[in-house]
């Protein structure tokens, strides 16, 4: 047999064959498609619907996280800006006390020489009391008659020195 005529005994029997069956095979074929089709379509339809809801739920967290943040942000910035001001007041502060701690760590080392020097006085001079207390015990402890004796002795010493002095002067008379 030719190509020609096998073509043509095919072509004969597809003509005279039952188109139902094999268009019913053709229906159950493309049934089962559809339905495998939905079904994946279905699936992944709610895995779509799934993932969508995982990201609202997330769009929310990161909405409440967001928040968060942003009050978070806001109350650092106003304890920045309190922290700020602060530190403008102790400097306002320092710059007042500074020069008022300069004079007075000057007035405490003029005070603290002056004191030094109090001292210094204060033990000359009680040296001088106990000396003049020294000396005054010393002349009380004179009994009255040392006291005559010495006042004897000073005036004889003066009466001498007087008449000395006249025997001086006297003589100057006659040598002229």
């Amino acid at each position: 047999m030719t190509d020609f005529e096998k073509d043509a005994k095919a072509w004969q029997a597809v003509r005279h064959t039952d188109v139902i069956p094999r268009a019913e095979a053709e229906f159950q074929c493309l049934s089962e498609q559809l339905l495998k089709l939905r079904e994946e379509e279905a699936s992944k339809i709610k895995a779509l619907e799934q993932d969508l809801e995982a990201i609202k739920v997330t769009e929310e967290l990161v909405a409440d996280e967001l928040e968060t943040v942003q009050q978070a942000a806001n109350t650092a910035h106003n304890q920045i800006v309190a922290a700020r001001q602060m530190i403008e007041k102790a400097n306002a502060i320092l710059a007042r006390a500074e020069p008022v701690h300069s004079a007075n760590l000057k007035r405490q080392t003029e005070l603290t020489d002056r004191s030094v020097s109090l001292v210094r006085d204060e033990a000359a001079k009680a040296s001088e009391l106990e000396e003049a207390k020294a000396r005054l015990a010393s002349t009380l402890a004179l009994a009255e008659g040392d006291l005559r004796k010495q006042a004897l002795a000073t005036v004889e010493e003066e009466r001498r020195k007087e008449l000395s002095a006249l025997e001086l002067k006297l003589k100057s008379y006659v040598n002229r």
